[in-house]
């Protein structure tokens, strides 16, 4: 396994496949490959994400409590291709607010979210928003990476869209606390999960370690087995 240095210096775990897959500890972090891949792009790439969380706060929400400066100045100070910019938006992140920071600066065409606390959206939130969220029920903790699982988030934001979610490039983001037992991360049918990995143009997997333990029901799970787990999953 090879290294990487993430934006603020500290290694990154990166293995390849058919794109690089790139690891951070904290979610928001991963807007600097986002940036990195969308500034060697024609044009904005999709999101797939698969969460605990939706991920889609508005941007800078927090920040923006205690400062001055608006949400839309600092949006408009995000340039994919100034590393810079990528950087400075970080700092002034939270962990639930990278999605929406990069439709809102060319890094993203749109999100597709398969999360816990999701609700599944319809046609007009696509529209306003470039979001799609479907929902995984609590009796569904073991089958997140599952064919059928997958395969039908899949067939609703392709309803929702119009179109194939294939047609032009994505990113495939993995937040570990999406997993919460230890039959999470062994699926019995990895057909899809594969599929997407092997055609994404770029996969992130953020760690969250403290949200993993918070998140997880089965006990002694953690960020260091899931990474692994899934590092030979997608291999």
């Amino acid at each position: 396994m090879d290294t990487a240095v993430n934006h603020k210096g500290s290694a990154a775990l990166l293995w390849v496949s058919v794109g690089g897959v790139y690891v951070v500890e904290n979610h928001h972090h991963v807007l600097s490959a986002w940036a990195q891949f969308r500034a060697q792009a024609d044009r904005a790439p999709r999101l797939i994400t698969l969460d605990h969380h939706t991920d889609t706060s508005p941007a800078f929400r927090t920040y923006c409590k205690t400062s001055k400066t608006s949400a839309d100045t600092l949006l408009a100070a995000i340039d994919f291709r100034d590393l810079r910019s990528i950087e400075a938006a970080i700092d002034k992140l939270d962990r639930d607010e990278h999605v929406v920071a990069a439709l809102r600066s060319d890094i993203l065409a749109a999100a597709f979210v398969v999360a816990q606390n999701a609700m599944d959206t319809g046609r007009d939130v696509f529209l306003q928003h470039r979001i799609a969220c479907r929902e995984i029920r609590d009796d569904q903790w073991d089958q997140v990476l599952e064919s059928a699982v997958l395969d039908k988030a899949i067939a609703g934001f392709e309803a929702v869209l119009g179109d194939s979610l294939f047609d032009r490039p994505y990113i495939l983001d993995i937040d570990l606390d999406y997993f919460k037992t230890f039959a999470s991360i062994a699926p019995k049918d990895a057909a899809t999960i594969r599929r997407l990995a092997a055609h994404a143009s770029l996969i992130t997997v953020a760690t969250e370690p403290s949200f993993v333990k918070h998140c997880a029901v089965d006990r002694g799970l953690d960020s260091e087995y899931l990474l692994a787990k899934l590092q030979a999953l997608l291999a």
